[in-house]
């Protein structure tokens, strides 16, 4: 679990340096910012992320930080963060906006996919040595977060059914 979420920062990191030349050399802006300020303050605030949640699993039981709640919850983070990160680069080079962006259809079903990955990559910890212990796991969804998520979902569906 720990190489991975390591894994995640380094290649978050180098996506700044990558992603350099894009940010100095193309001028189109959106909403008064280049278009491209969006992905790297993205690439940053998501290695910070896991670089913190790398440093912090080494705080956790060996046993319990290789068993299959945590490693589940880790790939399905992974998953998150790289559909998120193809979805801010796609939305950066087309100079749209890539968060609550209700323009079409698509991009309408691509917010309440990013309000199910944020709950994955950070809103399903109770926090450190806190389990849930109703159910007994170390993860689950913050009813916060779960309503987050709905309230999403209602802003992008409610006008589909109303007549």
């Amino acid at each position: 679990m720990t190489r991975l979420n390591l894994s995640l920062a380094v290649l978050m990191v180098a996506n700044v340096v990558v992603f350099a030349p894009a940010m100095l050399l193309d001028t189109r802006m959106l909403d008064s910012a280049p278009v491209w300020i969006k992905a790297q303050k993205f690439h940053i605030s998501l290695a910070l992320h896991f670089f913190t949640i790398a440093l912090l699993a080494q705080q956790i039981p060996r046993a319990v930080r290789n068993g299959p709640v945590l490693i589940a919850f880790s790939y399905a983070a992974a998953f998150a963060l790289l559909s998120e990160y193809i979805w801010v680069g796609i939305q950066a080079a087309r100079a749209r906006r890539s968060h609550f962006n209700l323009e079409t259809g698509f991009e309408g079903l691509m917010v309440c996919a990013d309000g199910a990955g944020c709950i994955l990559v950070d809103d399903n910890r109770h926090g450190p040595g806190r389990p849930d212990r109703a159910q007994g796991r170390a993860f689950a969804i913050r009813p916060v977060a779960w309503q987050r998520y709905r309230s999403l979902a209602r802003l992008l569906f409610d006008p589909l059914f109303r007549f």
